[in-house]
C-alpha cells in the first residue's frame, strides 16, 4: 500500500512552494523595472503630491513587521507636507526596497529611522539602520547589478538586483544617492530628489493606486519551525545543518531525518556554538551567511582542537573553480552546488562517516602513547588533542589512589566538559572515555613490563594506577589475551 502522507507535512511543502514562487516572482519584475528603467520602455508616470505623507504610509506599513521582529522604526519629517513632483511607483519601489533591505539585516531590538527634509530645490530622504553595515571594501560596489560579497553578510544574502535598481529609479528622477556603512554598526542611505519636473503641470498622486497596504507577514512568521532532535538515548550519527535560509534548510533536513539526528544553526557563529556543545558527527554548511560565513565556520572548526576531526560538506551556490577550491582550503571534506542532488549529498554523508569509521576501528584504539606511527589517520590537530590527552591521562594516574581516575579530574586538564571529552574522545577512537583511559593504563603496562625485566609486577600495576593486583591482571588479559606473568614469559 502507498505511504500515507501526512496532511501537515504537504501543507508546508506547499507553502514552502508558494514563498519561494512569491520571490521568484518578485526578482522577476525588478528585473523587469530595470530594464523598463533602462530602456526608457514606458514612460515614468509623473505626479505631483504630498510626499512626505506619501513616504510616512510607506514607513507605517512596515510597523507590524518590525514589530514581530522587535524592531524599532521611526519616520521623522521636518516639514509636515511638502507638496512635489515625483513618480509615485518608482519612490514606492525605492524606499519599500530600503526599508525591507533594513528590516532584514538589523536584529532584534535594533532600530530604522526614515527622516525627511526639504530645502529650496531639493527633497532630502534618509533610510538608516543599526544592522549588520557593510564592508568598505563593498561599498563601491553596493549598486552593481547581481554584486554578491564574499566579505559583508549584508550584501551576499541577496540577488543582487534591489539596490541596483533603486539607484536607477533615482537617478530617473534626476536625483542622486549615497550611502555609508560601518560594519558591526549599521548603514545610511541618502537619496536627494529635485523638487520640480519640468515646468508642466502634473496630475495629482492617486494613492489608492499603489497598494500602500501593510506588506506581507515577514517570512520568520511563516518558514518551518526548525527544531533541533533530541539528543538523549540517540544512538544515530548527528549532523549539524547550518544554513540561513529556513526553507532551504527544513529540505535538507527532511533528507536525512531517519537516518539521521539533526540538529540546525543559522549562522556561522550559531553552529559553532552548537558544535561546541553537542560535537556533531557531520557538518553540512551554507556559505553565504550573515554573521559568520561558510568559509569562517570551516576554518574555526578546523582550527578547535574539540572539533576538528568533524567532516564538513558545503552545500553552496557559489559555483567557480575559485570559490570552490577557497572552500576546500578553508577545510570542507565536500562541495556540493545548490540546486543540489539530494541522492548525491545522503552518499557523500554516508560515505565520509564510514571513512571515519573505517579509519577509527583499523588505527584509533591503538593509539595509546605519543610515538609516531606515519600510517596513523589523524590530522594534526587530532594527533595534537591525543597526544595532550595521553600526558593528563598519565598524570593523572601517576596522582591516583586506590584506582580512583577522576574522568572529570581529566576532563578539567583538557578544558573540557566531560560530556564533550566523551564525545571526542568517541569521535576519534570509537570507546569512552573510561574505555580509553583503561586502554592507556594497559599500553602503559605492556611498556613497562618490555623495559625492565626485573620490575616487580605489583609495582607495574601500582605505576599504572592499580592497587589491586587481580583487578590489574584481569584487565591485562582482557586487553592483551594473557597475563602479565604470561607475558613476562614470553620475553625472556
Amino acid at each position: 500500500a502507498a505511504d500515507v502522507v501526512d496532511p501537515k507535512t504537504v501543507r508546508s511543502h506547499a507553502q514552502s512552494i508558494a514563498r519561494q514562487g512569491g520571490n521568484l516572482l518578485d526578482l522577476v519584475n525588478q528585473l523587469l523595472d530595470i530594464s523598463k528603467v533602462q530602456s526608457a520602455v514606458g514612460t515614468p508616470d509623473w505626479r505631483s503630491g504630498d510626499i512626505v505623507a506619501f513616504v510616512g504610509m510607506i514607513v507605517n506599513s512596515y510597523q507590524e513587521m518590525c514589530h514581530a521582529k522587535r524592531i524599532d522604526i521611526t519616520f521623522a519629517a521636518r516639514e509636515p507636507s511638502v507638496t512635489m513632483d515625483f513618480v509615485p511607483h518608482y519612490v514606492q519601489r525605492v524606499i519599500n526596497n530600503l526599508i525591507s533591505n533594513s528590516v532584514k539585516f538589523t536584529p532584534s531590538y535594533g532600530q530604522i529611522y526614515v527622516t525627511m527634509r526639504a530645502d529650496d530645490c531639493k527633497m532630502h530622504i534618509t533610510v538608516a539602520d543599526t544592522g549588520t553595515g557593510i564592508d568598505k571594501v563593498d561599498l563601491p560596489h553596493v549598486f552593481e547589478t547581481f554584486y554578491q560579497s564574499k566579505r559583508t553578510p549584508r550584501i551576499d544574502v541577496g540577488s543582487g538586483v534591489g539596490l541596483s535598481l533603486v539607484r536607477q529609479m533615482v537617478m530617473a528622477m534626476d536625483g542622486d544617492m549615497e550611502v555609508h556603512s560601518s560594519p558591526g554598526e549599521g548603514t545610511v542611505f541618502e537619496l536627494h530628489l529635485p523638487m520640480k519636473h519640468g515646468t508642466e503641470m502634473l496630475k495629482a498622486v492617486d494613492v489608492d493606486k499603489y497598494q500602500l497596504s501593510p506588506p506581507p507577514v515577514p517570512e520568520e512568521a511563516v518558514e518551518p519551525a526548525l527544531g533541533d532532535d533530541e539528543k538523549a538515548d540517540d544512538a544515530r550519527p548527528s549532523i549539524l545543518i547550518v544554513e540561513d535560509h529556513a526553507d532551504v534548510a527544513s529540505y535538507i533536513g527532511q533528507q536525512l531525518r531517519g537516518r539521521y539526528s539533526i540538529q540546525f544553526a543559522a549562522n556561522g557563529c550559531e553552529a559553532l556554538s552548537k558544535a561546541t556543545d553537542t560535537v556533531p558527527d557531520l557538518i553540512v554548511t551554507d556559505l553565504m551567511m550573515p554573521e559568520m560565513d561558510g568559509y569562517e565556520l570551516c576554518r574555526q572548526v578546523r582550527a578547535s582542537a574539540l572539533l576538528c576531526h568533524i567532516p564538513i560538506i558545503v552545500v553552496t551556490a557559489r559555483a567557480t573553480e575559485a570559490d570552490r577550491i577557497a572552500g576546500i582550503a578553508a577545510g570542507a571534506d565536500a562541495y556540493l552546488l545548490k540546486p543540489f542532488n539530494a541522492d548525491e549529498l545522503r552518499i557523500r554523508i554516508d560515505k565520509l562517516l564510514e571513512q571515519r569509521r573505517m579509519l577509527r576501528s583499523m588505527f584509533a584504539q591503538d593509539y595509546t602513547d605519543s610515538d609516531y606511527n606515519p600510517n596513523e589517520p589523524f590530522t594534526g590537530g587530532d594527533r595534537k588533542f591525543l597526544d595532550h590527552l595521553i600526558d593528563i591521562v598519565n598524570r593523572e594516574i601517576e596522582g591516583s589512589s586506590r584506582n580512583r581516575i577522576d574522568i572529570d579530574r581529566i576532563a578539567s586538564g583538557m578544558n573540557m566538559s566531560t560530556s564533550q571529552l566523551r564525545r571526542k574522545v568517541l569521535a576519534l577512537t570509537g570507546l569512552n572515555t573510561m574505555s580509553y583511559v583503561n586502554q592507556v593504563r594497559m599500553s602503559k603496562a605492556k611498556h613497562l613490563l618490555e623495559e625492565d625485566a626485573e620490575m616487580p609486577i605489583g609495582e607495574v600495576a601500582e605505576r599504572c594506577g592499580f592497587y589491586d593486583m587481580a583487578h590489574f591482571s584481569r584487565m591485562f588479559k582482557q586487553h592483551h589475551g594473557i597475563t602479565p606473568t604470561q607475558f613476562r614469559a614470553r620475553l625472556t
